[in-house]
């Protein structure tokens, strides 16, 4: 049964619908290139609600997931978040999240929608296997998903746009990335961090304690930024906007470019503040992960690795699973996602090719209906980060 989020109505009514993951969601309400281009220079608003939402409580809350991901949580602060990666115990992915310290008892976590019961599973299983061979633990787990909603406001006018519709002061917006807010908004108790998927400054905002007795509540909100930041040059945007955002961002899609055939190593995954190795405790995939790195150190031909590829000329943008060649016609490698990027107006896809070919300059070929096209390896972002992304030059 296909589900909807809590304003599937609005999104139907305004914009056009897809299956992903599950869910029937807004692919996009005008032009795609247009809603990419908004977020870029202005700003966008998605519903991002479909993603799994889940409470860590209780005084072993900080031991558990610790054990559960490869991020050092002792690092992380009170009022930040974490990007970190769900393993199994090849070291290789179950999923991508968000972690959201409120103190060393009290988290919050975020991870993709496609993966909202199995992660579930995962996290209850992982709790009764250490409990049943160690110890019982003081660690409550509490499902939000379908009881929240999430909204990405996105761009470089967010803030402007997120403290004039909200009615915000300074101290109800986190100031830094990676940290987060708790206010309350409209009598519902609303975490607003400034994390997002699009490369840009922007900030995710997680209204907890809804549902269908509240959709009037949750579309006054969704339309009073939306009609606060029109003038501004804000377009609600759908899945075909963020999946081209985060791609010229460089950023991975669970299912696509990570998944449990990847490893930490392949996909370039396993440095610090992500990752680290050595902290002083037991989590999931530390021993295949020492080994994967023993392998990388003897810088073993046989590895993949995970790399941007650009076009350098026209032709079909390279589609995911295509094979990629080198100079003597020999398969190196494969594209895991991919499209004509509407920023750099030329095709950028990411790929993994083997590690003999994974230098920056590195020429490979595509090929489609039997000709070949030319691309060359790059870095992430593709864009220019002094004039696009969170870390943009700012100009009076």
């Amino acid at each position: 049964m296909i589900k909807t989020v809590l304003l599937s109505k609005w999104h139907q009514e305004h914009g056009e619908m897809t299956k992903f993951a599950g869910f029937l969601m807004p692919v996009r309400y005008s032009k795609i290139v247009d809603e990419h281009l908004a977020v870029r220079t202005a700003a966008g608003l998605f519903d991002v609600s479909h993603m799994g939402r889940v409470s860590v409580t209780g005084a072993d809350t900080l031991k558990y997931l610790n054990a559960l991901v490869p991020r050092d949580l002792e690092r992380v602060a009170d009022g930040k978040c974490a990007y970190t990666f769900l393993l199994n115990h090849q070291a290789r992915f179950l999923d991508d999240l968000v972690l959201v310290r409120e103190a060393t008892d009290s988290w919050k976590l975020v991870w993709n929608a496609g993966n909202r019961e199995k992660n579930w599973l995962w996290l209850n299983t992982f709790k009764e296997f250490v409990e049943l061979w160690n110890e019982d633990l003081d660690v409550e787990l509490q499902d939000w998903s379908d009881e929240s909603v999430m909204f990405a406001l996105q761009g470089p006018l967010a803030e402007n746009i997120l403290k004039k519709s909200l009615d915000l002061n300074d101290n109800q917006v986190p100031s830094k990335p990676w940290s987060f807010t708790i206010i309350n908004l409209d009598g519902f108790s609303t975490y607003i961090s400034r994390t997002g998927y699009t490369g840009e400054d922007g900030f995710e905002i997680s209204i907890y304690g809804v549902n269908e007795k509240h959709i009037d509540d949750v579309r006054k909100i969704w339309e009073k930024i939306i009609e606060t930041g029109k003038p501004m040059g804000l377009l609600p945007c759908g899945l075909g906007a963020r999946d081209s955002l985060r791609l010229e961002a460089g950023y991975c899609l669970y299912g696509n470019d990570i998944d449990e055939t990847v490893t930490l190593v392949e996909a370039d995954l396993h440095h610090p503040p992500f990752v680290h190795v050595n902290k002083g405790q037991f989590f999931v995939g530390r021993e295949q992960l020492m080994c994967l790195l023993d392998e990388e150190e003897k810088e073993n031909k046989f590895l993949k690795k995970r790399v941007g590829i650009i076009s350098l000329g026209r032709g079909p943008k390279p589609q995911r699973g295509t094979s990629l060649y080198d100079s003597e016609g020999k398969e190196v490698g494969h594209v895991t996602s991919g499209m004509f990027s509407p920023l750099l107006k030329k095709n950028i896809g990411m790929a993994y090719v083997l590690r003999a070919h994974s230098q920056l300059g590195t020429k490979l070929n595509y090929r489609v209906r039997g000709r070949d096209y030319l691309v060359e390896v790059t870095t992430f972002p593709f864009y220019d980060p002094e004039k696009y992304g969170a870390r943009r030059k700012k100009t009076s």
